[in-house]
């Protein structure tokens, strides 16, 4: 059955910490609706730990109403001397008091006693069962799409869903790269996903196996460095199996035929040998060439103090690829590392003082 989602936007994973950020500070619940390893709990996790704020979390698919109100006790007798019961406490419930994040993973999965409890958690009264929580409690429910056959999610009826800001959120490349830069991940799925873009994130309804998501590439990342003595039909194999056979394939081909130069391979003889090959006219790749630039500025743009071997790099990549992309090339590191241009070696360089003139 599909999620009656009301007044729903959709907004990209960069723009997530913004919106849960604002809802944290403003005390509104949010439901954030998305495709599976998008990264919504990680970004929740993320806003959590840069405002402070502890969060609990309970992943609602597998959950029973005594996760959240608790397992009966005896606590006593009445005044006839019969047994009185109260219901324990959990002790990974949010508290009583206190600024708190309550995040609950797939709640559209949950069965409909839970939805209960939180659905009580989300009013005016402040509880789950016979629990008070905290009077400044903000509950983050996070699920997957409703309109998409790929995922077996139940129903929030309307009242559930009129106690939550509703976000659709959709995959975005550019936060995804910052993301696994900052993180360290394997540079060829890195440029693997600048190459592809908009053929990154698609999946089929009839697809019962891999598919791609930024959790999955990030399990591709760790899976790369593992794979250098074995065989490629073994590596293709494990790459499929990450992130489907279609684009398995394609990240194989882009690792070991369509390998774009990385700056610390640029003055070696194989570096040079594929710079060529990217700039020759029957080989040109552009798209390729644009990563070796970004490989370029990621290493140089923190970098004070160039040694010969930085320079001549950069300086071999501007007089080997064509012209246009040169000066292309010239006008990107003036925005992003202005200092390269500047030093001497560089400058002074005959072949490219023209176009260095067109962009200081």
């Amino acid at each position: 059955m599909s999620t009656k989602v009301v007044n729903s936007i959709r907004i990209t994973t960069e723009q997530l910490a913004d919106v849960l950020e604002a809802c944290i500070n403003s005390g509104v619940n949010v439901y954030v609706e998305g495709t599976a390893g998008i990264g919504k709990t990680e970004i929740a996790n993320q806003v959590c730990q840069k405002l402070d704020i502890k969060p609990y979390k309970h992943r609602l698919a597998d959950a029973e109403p005594s996760d959240l109100r608790g397992m009966p006790v005896v606590s006593g007798e009445d005044a006839d001397g019969n047994p009185t019961m109260k219901f324990s406490r959990p002790d990974d419930i949010p508290p009583k008091s206190g600024k708190c994040v309550w995040i609950l993973d797939e709640l559209n999965r949950a069965n409909r006693s839970v939805m209960n409890s939180v659905m009580q958690a989300t009013d005016d009264t402040k509880r789950v069962g016979s629990h008070s929580l905290s009077r400044d409690l903000v509950v983050i429910a996070c699920g997957n799409p409703s309109t998409d056959n790929n995922y077996d999610v139940g129903e929030l009826d309307l009242a559930l869903n009129n106690r939550f800001l509703h976000v659709t959120v959709e995959s975005s490349v550019d936060s995804l790269v910052t993301y696994a830069a900052s993180k360290a991940w394997d540079k060829s799925v890195i440029g693997f996903m600048k190459l592809t873009r908009s053929n990154l994130f698609t999946t089929s309804t009839t697809n019962s196996g891999a598919v791609c998501t930024p959790r999955s590439l990030e399990r591709l990342s760790k899976i790369v460095p593992v794979t250098g003595n074995m065989s490629k039909e073994n590596a293709l194999a494990l790459f499929q199996g990450c992130i489907g056979a279609e684009l398995g394939m394609a990240f194989y081909s882009f690792r070991y035929e369509l390998r774009p130069v990385e700056f610390s391979e640029l003055m070696t003889k194989d570096g040079k040998a594929r710079l060529d090959s990217h700039c020759s006219e029957t080989g040109y790749r552009a798209d390729l060439l644009g990563l070796t630039l970004d490989s370029i500025i990621e290493s140089l743009k923190d970098k004070k103090t160039l040694t010969t071997t930085d320079v001549g790099a950069v300086q071999y990549f501007l007089r080997t690829v064509q012209a246009e992309q040169s000066a292309a090339s010239i006008a990107t590191l003036a925005a992003k590392c202005k200092h390269v241009l500047l030093h001497p070696t560089i400058a002074q360089d005959v072949l490219l003082r023209d176009r260095l003139q067109r962009v200081k």
